[in-house]
């Protein structure tokens, strides 16, 4: 009984967001340039350490290679959580990330995060989701989503160009 009322509050909580999300949504970002797609005014909170619960949890499946990961601790994680499963087409961007711009945007609170990290999971905007094969230095402000708790072999199983996907519980 206990785990049905902590599905359904789930299940409420994630529509809820989801009609927030919707009702405040921007048109999505048109005529941005490919390094604009995910370079960008975007503010968030940090990763969820201690809850590994599914809802803080998630696996990131590509390239035949299955990735655990943590989600953050933003609404925009606990939005795009609700979305799974959730498979994406993502496209390769300047050879350390891939991207991919949803459907619908997410409530978006971009920061500047100083260091990206392999495995980084982050939206760009309200609608764009990045995930990050190399660490690097950035300027630029991002939402976090999530994080690939070990990375290794993530730039393997993403290759290059285009590849499939999957986030899951």
């Amino acid at each position: 009984m206990k785990n049905k009322r902590a599905a359904c509050l789930t299940l409420a909580l994630c529509v809820l967001l989801s009609v927030c999300t919707l009702a405040g949504c921007a048109a999505k970002e048109e005529n941005m340039t490919s390094d604009d797609a995910v370079h960008g005014d975007v503010t968030g909170g940090g990763i969820s350490s201690g809850d590994a619960s599914a809802a803080g949890r998630m696996t990131v499946a590509v390239g035949g290679r299955t990735f655990a990961s943590s989600l953050a601790d933003t609404e925009a994680a606990a939005a795009f959580a609700c979305m799974r499963p959730l498979t994406l087409s993502i496209t390769e961007l300047t050879g350390k990330e891939k991207y991919h711009y949803l459907g619908e945007c997410l409530p978006a609170a971009a920061q500047s995060v100083g260091r990206i990290e392999a495995g980084d999971v982050m939206l760009y905007g309200s609608s764009c989701v990045v995930i990050f094969y190399e660490s690097f230095t950035t300027s630029y402000r991002y939402t976090r989503l999530g994080k690939i708790e070990d990375a290794e072999g993530l730039q393997a199983a993403v290759g290059t160009g285009s590849v499939t996907v999957t986030f899951s519980l």
